[in-house]
């Protein structure tokens, strides 16, 4: 099972969301998660933030690397992601 979060910088850099906490600590307990999110049975988690989603180049990459399979391409953005993946 493969787990795609769609991360934001914002909870690392805003002070009311760390409740100003070193960021060693934010990374750890992201490690954390990570590691109770793999006992429920997740083999893969994918970390990417909104340039990695809006760059198709980028997103192909990072769900091919996490072993996502290509079923098939909805017609509407086969035009537009044959052209970002040449680019």
């Amino acid at each position: 099972m493969i787990v795609l979060e769609f991360d934001g910088v914002q909870k690392y850099l805003d002070p009311t969301m760390t409740k100003h906490r070193d960021v060693r600590i934010l990374v750890q307990t992201q490690g954390e998660r990570d590691e109770s999110i793999r006992r429920s049975g997740v083999t893969t988690i994918v970390h990417c933030f909104y340039e990695d989603v809006v760059n198709l180049r980028v997103f192909d990459r990072l769900l091919r690397n996490a072993g996502v399979p290509w079923v098939g391409v909805p017609n509407e953005l086969q035009g537009e992601l044959r052209m970002a993946l040449q680019a």
